[in-house]
C-alpha cells in the first residue's frame, strides 16, 4: 500500500520489500491489541485473500473521531481480525477467573506467578516464546502462507507497472537464527516459493554463520528484535553483493 502511494513521487530502478518473519503475524490483524495485548493504538489496514485474489481491508479506525468512538466499530474490527477468535478470546482471563486461568495453565500460571513475584523478565521471556511458536505455526497455516505470498505477488505486479525491479529481503530476529542453527528454518517453504518469482535475499544463512551474532543485534536478549549499527551494515553489504551478483547494479 505504501509503495502504491509513493512510488510515483520516488521512482527507482530497484525496490526492496524488507520484512521480518513476524510479518506473517502482522498481516492478519486490523487491531494489534487482539494479538499484542495492550497495543491499543495499533489500528491498521490489512489484506485478505479469496479465490487467489487479494482484497484490501481499509483501516477501520482511520480518524481521531473514530478512535475515541472505537466501540461503535468493534463488530467490524472483530470480523476482520484473525486473532480475535484464534487468540484474544482464548487467552482472555475473565470471570470465573480460576477456571479461566486453568484453560491454559502452562501459559497463565507461570506468567501470573512471575508478575506476583515482580519477575517481569521471566514473564516477558514466556510471552516471547509464545509469540515465536505463533509465527512458526502460521508459516504452516495454508491461509496465512497464501496471504503472505499473495502480498508478494501484488508487489511484483506493482513493480512491473512502475518499471522497477522487485527484491524481497527477509531479515530474521535473533531467536529465528537460534532455531535455524538448530535445524528449524521454519519459513524455508515460503522463501522457496518466492525465489521462483523474484530475487529473494534470506539473511538467515548469512546470520547463522556469523561469529558475532550478539553484536549484530541491538537488543541485549535472546529475542534480538532489531539490528544494531553493525547489523545494519552487515545486511546492507549482503544486499549490495546480492544485487551485484544478480546484475541489477
Amino acid at each position: 500500500l505504501r509503495m502504491e502511494k509513493e512510488i510515483e513521487k520516488y521512482p527507482s530502478p530497484i525496490t526492496i520489500m524488507g520484512v521480518v518473519p513476524s510479518t506473517i503475524v502482522r498481516i492478519l490483524c486490523v487491531w494489534k491489541h487482539y494479538n499484542e495485548f495492550g497495543n491499543v493504538f495499533g489500528f491498521k489496514p490489512r489484506f485478505d485473500i479469496m479465490d487467489g485474489k487479494l482484497i484490501t481491508i481499509r483501516n477501520i479506525i482511520d480518524s481521531e473521531d473514530k478512535f475515541y468512538q472505537y466501540q461503535r466499530y468493534l463488530d467490524k474490527i472483530k470480523e476482520h481480525d484473525y486473532f480475535y477468535k484464534t487468540k484474544f478470546r482464548k487467552e482472555m482471563i475473565k470471570f470465573p477467573y480460576f477456571l479461566s486461568i486453568l484453560k491454559q495453565p502452562s501459559r497463565n500460571i507461570p506468567i501470573i506467578a512471575s508478575l506476583l513475584s515482580n519477575n517481569r523478565e521471566y514473564s516477558m521471556a514466556k510471552i516471547m516464546e509464545i509469540n515465536k511458536r505463533l509465527r512458526c505455526d502460521l508459516f504452516k497455516n495454508k491461509y496465512a502462507l497464501e496471504l503472505f505470498c499473495g502480498i508478494a505477488d501484488e508487489y511484483i505486479r506493482l513493480s512491473a507497472k512502475y518499471n522497477t525491479k522487485p527484491v524481497f529481503l527477509l531479515m530474521p530476529q535473533k531467536d529465528d537464527i537460534a532455531l535455524a542453527r538448530g535445524g528449524r528454518h521454519y519459513y524455508r517453504e515460503a522463501i522457496s516459493r518466492l525465489r521462483r518469482k523474484l530475487l529473494t535475499i534470506d539473511m538467515t544463512d548469512y546470520l547463522a554463520g556469523a561469529d558475532n551474532l550478539d553484536q549484530l543485534y541491538s537488543d541485549d536478549s535472546l529475542y534480538g528484535g532489531h539490528f544494531s549499527r553493525d547489523g545494519n551494515k552487515f545486511v546492507a553489504q549482503t544486499v549490495y553483493a546480492a544485487l551485484k551478483e544478480a546484475k541489477l547494479l
